[in-house]
């Protein structure tokens, strides 16, 4: 799976983007050390920057996964994304609605859109769920599901003769 055809800078590139997650489970407990924490307790600029050295790295890490994910299992990658979108627009809806500040039905949902972030969030969530689908659509193709996903999204039939 890893191995075919790729150089081995590719594979040390794979397997470190996939062992990576393993270092946020030791550099916690590497850090909570009673002495680390006397030391970060006076020196809270380092540890900030140290915080935001290892989120970028995994941050980065996780997309170079997703992308290679999105490159060989397009079906997979779609489907993740539809699961996320939906999960994004429930809780902005939610977060709208348990805050007190959410639209109401005698308002007509205008405060929606007066919420520029939760608007934000919930047209985010709406374009990551098309572009899921599109994913779904480009993974079926060859196999024997497309034309049944090709009716689905109201893509025109061919006749045939």
């Amino acid at each position: 799976m890893f191995g075919q055809g790729r150089t081995i800078g590719q594979k040390a590139l794979i397997y470190g983007v996939i062992l990576f997650p393993a270092l946020l489970l030791v550099v916690p407990s590497w850090l909570t050390s009673e002495e680390r924490v006397a030391y970060f307790t006076e020196h809270q600029s380092l540890l900030i920057w140290l915080m935001i050295a290892v989120i970028a790295i995994y941050t980065g890490s996780l997309g170079i996964v997703l992308y290679w994910i999105r490159e060989n299992a397009r079906l997979l990658y779609g489907l993740l994304e539809i699961v996320f979108a939906m999960v994004l627009i429930e809780f902005t809806v939610v977060n709208l609605l348990l805050s007190g500040h959410g639209p109401k039905i005698e308002d007509g949902f205008q405060m929606l859109f007066r919420t520029a972030g939760a608007s934000a969030q919930f047209f985010g969530g709406l374009y990551v769920l098309v572009r899921g689908l599109d994913n779904v659509g480009q993974g079926l193709r060859g196999t024997r599901f497309e034309k049944t996903w090709d009716y689905l999204s109201l893509k025109s039939v061919k006749k045939q003769d």
